[in-house]
């Protein structure tokens, strides 16, 4: 992504981040993307997504964080 020669605000960029996951679980077929305390719960034709037989884990514990981390675990689908 190019840089802006002015800092972006940590809103517009968590925003930019959210639509990455929207698209990511579009490409995914996923309808629903979900966190429950430290649970990513993923949803497709209604059916939950399990990763090993469970719900993938968050490690982040603030959202600002865990934004990306969900979008990295989508695009390992």
């Amino acid at each position: 992504m190019a840089r802006s020669l002015w800092p972006v605000p940590e809103a517009v960029e968590n925003l930019i981040i959210f639509t990455r996951i929207k698209l990511a679980a579009a490409k995914e077929d996923i309808t629903r993307v979900e966190t429950r305390e430290d649970k990513l719960m993923l949803t497709r034709r209604g059916d939950f997504i399990l990763v090993a037989g469970k719900f993938p884990r968050l490690v982040a514990p603030e959202i600002e964080k865990r934004l990306p981390e969900i979008l990295e675990l989508l695009r390992k689908l």
